[in-house]
């Protein structure tokens, strides 16, 4: 594929006009925390602070990170005084610590959603605690600890791993690095600092990744998700005609017609990118991010998102088929 020059530094063009907004409040609400934050409550309580900025990068606004468990789930581990209940974090967090002190030999990870994977942790050599290669299942991508970061290595892979492996292994190949790093995040355009940003496959992680939660990974995924499908069917003549004209949003095709026939945003946020922007990059990372929940929520809440996001339900479940639930 011919590489695509101009990915980061181009005006979005021919954007369509803006859903009527008398229309988008008609709209009845996700459940809690009210994904499509219309209303200036939901704002305020919205999880997901995205915005994008310019030069093509996704970001996260620092907000409250909330922990990835599912309904505060205990496993019941027998012990000499009989049953015991272990916090699945911890018993993640140990299975990150057996795989790394395996040097690439293969542990069970047993995710937030009760399924388990095999994970390996490669530590590469003379990089100290600072550059891993994580594989789960099939996939492979690299976790850097840049600028004396005194990040928790174990913690944040678990959380990293877990979330990861939440994804549909036919879309994993969409993320190839991770980066952590002290500095702060760019400045966003209401003036508070990013917690994370995306692209070119890369999620970066400000703050130490002290931001990171389940929301704001499946968020920036959505990111780079979004990207492989926008390439998914590209040939040779539209590679080079983007090399002039630039690279489209990184949404699927048709989702500029969806959001517009849905007639809402996934977000408030994702209503002022568009104003901002023209285009439907965040609405898409923010439909990512609702629908993995709605999946974890099951059957009701996933019927919740397709009256919801209609048209955009028909788009994500054709990426990603929901499994079948009990």
């Amino acid at each position: 594929m011919l590489t695509k020059l101009q990915s980061r530094l181009r005006q979005f063009t021919s954007v369509a006009p803006p859903p009527p907004k008398s229309q988008l409040q008609a709209q009845k609400g996700l459940g809690k925390p009210g994904p499509d934050a219309m209303s200036t409550p939901q704002l305020t309580e919205s999880r997901n602070p995205a915005l994008r900025t310019l030069g093509g990068d996704s970001l996260f606004e620092t907000t409250r990170s909330r922990a990835g468990e599912k309904a505060g789930q205990l496993f019941q581990m027998r012990g000499p005084g009989g049953l015991e209940k272990q916090d699945p974090a911890e018993l993640r967090e140990q299975a990150v610590e057996e795989a790394i002190a395996g040097k690439g030999k293969p542990v069970d990870f047993v995710n937030s959603d009760g399924k388990t994977e095999q994970v390996a942790i490669f530590q590469v050599p003379f990089a100290g605690e600072d550059t891993y290669f994580v594989r789960v299942g099939d996939e492979t991508f690299q976790v850097e600890f840049q600028g004396g970061t005194d990040a928790d290595r174990e913690a944040f892979l678990a959380q990293v791993i877990d979330s990861y492996s939440e994804t549909p292994p036919e879309l994993r190949s969409s993320l190839q690095k991770v980066v952590v790093t002290p500095d702060q995040g760019p400045e966003t355009a209401t003036g508070n600092r990013a917690a994370a940003t995306a692209g070119d496959g890369t999620i970066t992680f400000y703050d130490d990744g002290r931001h990171l939660s389940e929301d704001i990974f499946h968020h920036e995924l959505g990111h780079l998700i979004g990207r492989q499908q926008e390439e998914k069917d590209d040939g040779f003549w539209t590679d080079l005609g983007e090399v002039f004209t630039g690279e489209p949003p990184p949404v699927p095709d048709g989702w500029d017609e969806a959001a517009m026939e849905d007639e809402n945003f996934t977000s408030g946020y994702a209503e002022t990118d568009y104003k901002r922007d023209g285009n439907y990059t965040e609405d898409f990372a923010e439909a990512w991010k609702l629908y993995m929940a709605a999946i974890d929520g099951g059957p009701e809440k996933l019927a919740e998102f397709r009256e919801m996001y209609p048209e955009r339900a028909e788009i994500l479940e054709d990426i990603y088929p929901p499994p079948e639930q009990d």
